[in-house]
């Protein structure tokens, strides 16, 4: 994992890891989206945990780069959907900067 990837996780909050997934798992997770969920809330989503949903959770490549930044503290704390119009989102944002605690990374 290169500097130049937690430089921009630095700058920006987020980093771009390409090739995390293949792209037919990429077409798999999109036909189990299309098929079953696009008619549920985004905070209301049931994933059905098969493999494919399993797969996004330690994909090498990302816990590589969570391993460096977070230096091995980190964990899944808990996984839904959320996006701008999450019902506890006032500022656009599921998390606000005041709601970090060092046990949720």
């Amino acid at each position: 994992m290169s500097r130049e990837y937690v430089y921009q996780f630095d700058i920006n909050g987020y980093v771009i890891i390409p090739n995390a997934l293949s792209h037919s798992h990429v077409q798999r997770l999109q036909g189990f989206w299309s098929s079953n969920l696009t008619a549920h809330r985004l905070h209301d989503v049931n994933f059905d945990w098969g493999e494919d949903w399993r797969g996004l959770i330690d994909t090498e490549s990302v816990y590589s780069f969570l391993d460096i930044v977070y230096r091995s503290k980190f964990r899944l704390d808990h996984m839904f959907c959320a996006d701008e119009r999450f019902v506890s989102s006032g500022g656009q944002l599921h998390h606000q900067a005041d709601m970090f605690d060092e046990g949720i990374y």
